[in-house]
């Protein structure tokens, strides 16, 4: 229940209507409040020993609200409406939000237009609140808070295989609870999410959802990118659900926000709108410009991604199994990385700053530039010269030989791989992970075991280089190479970072200032 200062506010509407409680229809006074609805039983008989029926709904745990009639026949003395409201509130342990739906029967009249237009007025109302707006008693039902449109990229071949299972089970069901139309899409080929986004029309499109690995992701973003309107089409907020073998994204969501680790809770973030900025790095080869959400990965990680790639059915178990496959001859990898450190000012900047004003207080994020006042269009401001040119001499240089080289800036490799704990969505900041060549295989085989508590990092073999800018000179060949997974040509590749440049369905939580 709700503290008393609260309670006590003038209620927006306020009504008496039944509600259904273990089987026990009773009546129940109902007010309706800026954040919330509270219920409570009316007219229980003195020997009444049952418990008395009193609750509220929390909007930020809410999602959605329908009316109707019964879905069985009706019979014709029947005049009830229905009034159902969809919320997802976390359990008490914290560790699960589970779904609840409270339905209000309304019979005011003995006329069932009558009793659904007071259905209607109160499910306005409160989608009114969901959305932070005010509800005017004077426009009535003639308000409605704007509607959402997604589009859904379900990769069948990601992962294990079961995207379209996952899809069809919460995701679906929360979308229809939050009545958000969305064009599904079932991926066919390799750069078919690329070649769609490419071409959509952004002012159809409010968000898109990515069930599938993190391949599917920076195909997504990459053609945002490569629009010509791209500084207003990466401002599309991009959703993560697990539907591949790594998903760092959708675990990195998760942890950013402290939510339970689930679909459900992923979802919620999603239809409730909430936003957080993402960073972005651009990628530089040879050949080869791209831009990427996770990590570059060179010797042993980009080894075990592509190495496993025929084991993808068995999710993220296949990156265990390709590391031990490669202890049994560990190998050493010659190369030069060239680094832009971060200063301890920008360190602190970006600590206070990193997700800062995202959302507002109903959750719901700032509104962005509209899509009919636009404004002209300039080039990212890079501090990189080309790869063929040296670097400036305020960069640091490093040779060595390494077991791994990572370019990271997410905190989660993959669900079960937590690489960079201090790592966030949007704090500018790139981490330089080696493990150099003092590693064996006794240690190895201790990272891979403490690998969900980033136990690396306290490992005499491992360095760290924070950093917004880097140039990686691989001398060792052949090798491979990778960006956010995705196999590179090998050579010479330089990356730099862009904070915020991109946006993803994240609810931005204060950080503790513990």
């Amino acid at each position: 229940m709700q503290s008393q200062a609260e309670s006590v506010d003038v209620p927006i509407l306020h009504d008496t209507f039944k509600l259904t409680f273990n089987k026990k229809t009773v009546d129940c006074v109902v007010n309706l409040y800026l954040s919330y609805i509270e219920y409570c039983q009316i007219g229980q008989e003195e020997n009444d020993n049952s418990v008395l029926v009193e609750g509220c709904v929390k909007f930020e745990d809410a999602i959605g609200c329908h009316t109707g009639r019964r879905k069985k026949k009706s019979r014709k003395d029947d005049v009830f409406a229905y009034l159902t409201i969809y919320s997802y509130p976390m359990k008490e342990s914290g560790k699960k939000r589970h779904h609840t739906s409270t339905c209000f029967k309304i019979n005011k009249n003995d006329n069932v237009r009558e009793n659904q237009d007071i259905a209607n007025l109160w499910r306005v109302a409160i989608l009114c609140r969901l959305h932070g707006m005010d509800f005017s008693h004077e426009l009535g039902t003639n308000q409605y808070p704007p509607e959402n449109r997604y589009i859904v990229f379900v990769n069948p071949k990601g992962g294990t295989g079961k995207a379209r299972k996952i899809f069809k089970k919460a995701p679906k069901k929360m979308l229809k609870e939050a009545e958000i139309e969305y064009t599904l899409i079932i991926t066919e080929r390799a750069g078919h999410a690329y070649d769609y986004v490419k071409e959509m029309k952004l002012n159809e499109v409010d968000g898109i959802i990515v069930v599938s690995g993190d391949g599917l992701i920076h195909e997504v973003i990459n053609g945002l990118m490569s629009r010509e309107d791209w500084q207003y089409a990466v401002k599309i907020p991009i959703g993560a659900l697990p539907g591949g073998s790594g998903n760092a994204l959708y675990q990195s969501i998760l942890y950013e926000s402290k939510e339970p680790t689930s679909i459900i809770s992923a979802m919620f973030m999603i239809v409730k709108g909430y936003t957080s900025k993402l960073d972005l790095v651009s990628i530089t080869t040879i050949k080869d410009k791209r831009y990427s959400f996770l990590s570059v990965g060179w010797g042993l990680l980009a080894d075990v991604d592509i190495g496993t790639e025929k084991y993808r059915k068995l999710g993220t178990a296949r990156f265990a199994l390709g590391v031990v496959k490669h202890l049994t001859k560990l190998k050493y990898y010659h190369g030069k990385f060239h680094y832009l450190p971060v200063t301890m000012k920008e360190t602190a900047d970006t600590a206070s700053s990193s997700n800062a004003g995202q959302t507002n207080a109903d959750g719901k994020p700032k509104a962005e530039l509209s899509i009919g006042k636009r404004a002209p269009l300039s080039p990212l401001k890079s501090v990189l010269p080309s790869i063929n040119q040296p670097l400036p001499s305020n960069w640091e240089m490093i040779e060595d030989d390494v077991v791994l080289f990572g370019a990271i800036y997410l905190p989660y490799l993959s669900t079960e791989n937590f690489v960079a704990p201090t790592s966030r969505l949007n704090d500018g900041i790139i981490n330089l992970q080696t493990i150099d060549s003092t590693c064996n295989r006794k240690t190895m085989l201790k990272i891979l075991s403490t690998q969900k508590e980033a136990g690396h990092l306290g490992m005499a073999c491992t360095d760290v280089f924070p950093c917004k800018a880097f140039r990686l000179e691989p001398i060792t060949s052949p090798g491979i190479i990778t960006v956010d997974g995705e196999c590179v040509d090998y050579g010479t590749i330089q990356g730099e970072i862009f904070p915020g440049l991109g946006r993803v369905f994240c609810r931005s939580v204060k950080p503790d200032n513990s």
